[in-house]
């Protein structure tokens, strides 16, 4: 039965007690902040917490501040296209003249002497007399 010290990388390899993380592990770190950053950031923080060697510690910080910071991208880009998509509703103009008759069921702002403004289905307004 293979012991802990069967899994350990050979020297400069960023086995415990060495200054550096493998390159395999660094290229997975930064795979999985480009695909998964709170996953990546929530690894890295507790990582971080239990790492007593500087040099690792140092990565780690990286590791947290790039996870971090390409979440705030993605959060920042999905705000703007929420914004996008919200500010491209089709916007009815109730100035001018009156396109697609008055709104069914509308109850028209009196104007005065009997006259009531009615908007209408499809932009506009028209003034109708009812007294």
């Amino acid at each position: 039965m293979p012991g802990y010290q069967d899994y350990l990388p050979p020297n400069g390899q960023g086995g415990i007690g060495q200054p550096e993380y493998s390159t395999v592990a660094k290229i997975g770190a930064g795979i999985l902040t480009i695909c998964a950053p709170l996953i990546a950031l929530v690894i890295a923080v507790v990582l971080r917490t239990s790492e007593a060697n500087q040099a690792r510690r140092a990565v780690l910080r990286t590791w947290v501040i790039a996870s971090a910071s390409w979440l705030a991208v993605q959060f920042v880009i999905g705000i703007i296209g929420v914004a996008a998509v919200a500010g491209s509703a089709p916007q009815v103009s109730h100035s001018g003249p009156c396109v697609g008759g008055p709104v069914p069921g509308a109850s028209g702002t009196p104007v005065g002497h009997g006259n009531y403004r009615f908007n209408c289905v499809n932009g506009g307004s028209t003034v109708v007399h009812l007294g």
